[in-house]
């Protein structure tokens, strides 16, 4: 079930910093990260039944990125999410709710990565990649892994690509990630 904007301002937000949640997605759409572990008290079985696809991995239980629970900017298992995504609140909502930035501002922020990662998916799908269920540092990690040995159209597009990947990157770092996060 898709939450209200009430059930989401009843949590750590009030209900007009909670709208920016609801028009960004990027902690959740595989732009700001490739994978979510989970926590003590999450419940595997219960995760699992609410469609993420959770695996085991260097002793830590995750789910990739893209969430398969993201519907739009809506996650769909609002109220049973794991406890880091309930835990989350990037640069942009932490500055609006103290007061650091404006609601406008953060917005035009979300604004300016999502028409970044347009950009970018468009890149990839010129250079024949579209695996949108894969987080974009991964398939964008998959292109550059690729063999070019001459100057054409495609090595001219996979540069802009890796120019434009390393400027979301530093936004994304400047504006969107926490200093000190576990990833």
């Amino acid at each position: 079930m898709i939450p209200s904007i009430n059930e989401i301002a009843s949590d750590n937000v009030d209900r007009e910093e909670a709208s920016l949640c609801l028009t960004c997605g990027l902690c959740c759409n595989g732009v700001l990260f490739h994978l979510v572990r989970l926590q003590t008290g999450d419940l595997i079985s219960e995760l699992a039944g609410l469609g993420l696809k959770i695996r085991r991995k260097k002793g830590s239980d995750q789910f990739s990125q893209p969430c398969p629970a993201l519907d739009g900017c809506q996650c769909t298992i609002y109220s049973q999410r794991p406890t880091r995504c309930r835990r989350f609140e990037c640069q942009q909502l932490q500055g609006v709710m103290k007061g650091e930035i404006s609601k406008q501002v953060a917005k035009e922020r979300i604004q300016e990565v999502q028409r970044r990662v347009r950009r970018i998916e468009f890149l990839m799908e010129a250079l024949g990649k579209t695996d949108s269920k894969r987080p974009l540092s991964k398939r964008y990690e998959k292109i550059m892994a690729e063999c070019v040995d001459v100057i054409d159209a495609v090595s001219i597009s996979r540069l802009e690509l890796e120019r434009e990947m390393n400027e979301l990157q530093v936004i994304l770092d400047r504006d969107f990630r926490l200093i000190n996060r576990e990833e």
